[in-house]
């Protein structure tokens, strides 16, 4: 999302740098953004820090009208905490700290330090917004402004990937998810569910990570080696092809972890209602719960597998594979995105 802002603001005429870690330190544009890297001394928490971070932006800082941090990001949060230029700051609050125990109480201080210096905070959905325990804090200077989807590029209409065309033309039903395979993804309650769907009913789990091998002997243990199907995550360009071959989306998040669940939204923007859970962020906002899809409630299998078999018994009675689209083409594009974003630095230009 930092990439589709930088580019997006710059295409507007506003000149953006990007300072982020990286494997070594450079400088370099990208699509009319200039990208300062600097190299990454370590990693905590899988974090990235770098000693030479703080020179980095308070030079920058030195030279720009704005600063917009993304959050959480350790290393730009404690640079600002030590130079804290005299400039007005946005903070892009993508997510609360949720597992990190041991490290949180400290954190926690240093977040509302970090926080208290914005001039105004963004958080991704009013849901968000309301149920963050660290937002409650600050809520006179949050304001929202939705996450979007390329509506050009996710749309119904164009090829179906071949793995799911060919399942389709077997005779069976889609359930798809697409994303990584993390713990607060919930994906065993997924699977879980599958023995409560029909036999004509495939769930199709597209992506990889930490949660893999557990996924796996899950799905050996209840023997359902023919019903799940794991395909190793796609290039970006063939998203819409995917999307396109599901008769349902799934996203059964279990934390609050899960922000946003953007994938959700390109499903939907592919013309393919989707099931989330209500765990009291941005999956609730917009999933219009019986006409984009259906919410449920979070580590239940039971209502996960009666909503896949709604959506798949209704599909030709309701409007779902309408709505969805239209929900994200008229409250989730690009262009009313940047559109909320440069209206939020206008605000802030004008007020001097």
């Amino acid at each position: 999302m930092v990439k589709r802002l930088g580019e997006g603001l710059a295409k507007k005429g506003y000149p953006c740098t990007v300072l982020a870690c990286g494997p070594r330190t450079e400088e370099k544009e990208l699509n009319g953004v200039h990208v300062q890297l600097v190299k990454t001394s370590f990693f905590l928490s899988s974090a990235p820090f770098s000693f030479a971070f703080p020179s980095f932006y308070r030079k920058l800082a030195r030279e720009s009208d704005l600063i917009i941090h993304h959050f959480p990001d350790p290393t730009g949060e404690l640079a600002e905490l030590f130079v804290n230029p005299d400039r007005p700051k946005i903070v892009l609050y993508q997510s609360d700290i949720v597992r990190q125990k041991a490290l949180k109480p400290f954190y926690d201080l240093e977040t509302r330090i970090f926080l208290s210096r914005a001039k105004y905070i963004v958080a991704n959905s009013p849901i968000y917004a309301q149920t963050s325990p660290m937002l409650s804090r600050f809520r006179e200077k949050v304001r929202v402004i939705p996450l979007a989807v390329d509506t050009e590029f996710f749309t119904p209409e164009g090829p179906v990937h071949p793995i799911l065309s060919q399942l389709r033309m077997e005779g069976f039903s889609i359930a798809l998810y697409v994303g990584r395979f993390a713990y607060y993804k919930g994906l065993e309650y997924l699977i879980k569910a599958v023995p409560l769907l029909p036999q004509s009913v495939k769930v199709v789990l597209v992506g990889d990570g930490e949660e893999k091998s557990k996924l796996l002997s899950l799905v050996k243990k209840l023997h359902l080696e023919e019903r799940v199907i794991f395909i190793p995550p796609v290039k970006d360009e063939e998203l819409p092809s995917i999307y396109r071959g599901a008769d349902v989306f799934v996203l059964p998040s279990i934390a609050r972890s899960e922000a946003f669940g953007l994938v959700a939204c390109e499903a939907m923007a592919c013309g393919v209602p989707v099931i989330t859970t209500e765990i009291g962020t941005g999956t609730s906002y917009y999933n219009m719960n019986g006409k984009t899809g259906l919410v449920v409630k979070p580590k239940n299998p039971v209502e996960l597998g009666k909503g896949i078999q709604v959506i798949l018994e209704t599909c030709g009675t309701k409007n779902w594979k309408e709505e969805a689209p239209k929900r994200i083409v008229s409250e989730f594009s690009e262009r009313s995105f940047l559109d909320l974003w440069e209206s939020l630095v206008l605000e802030i230009q004008n007020r001097g």
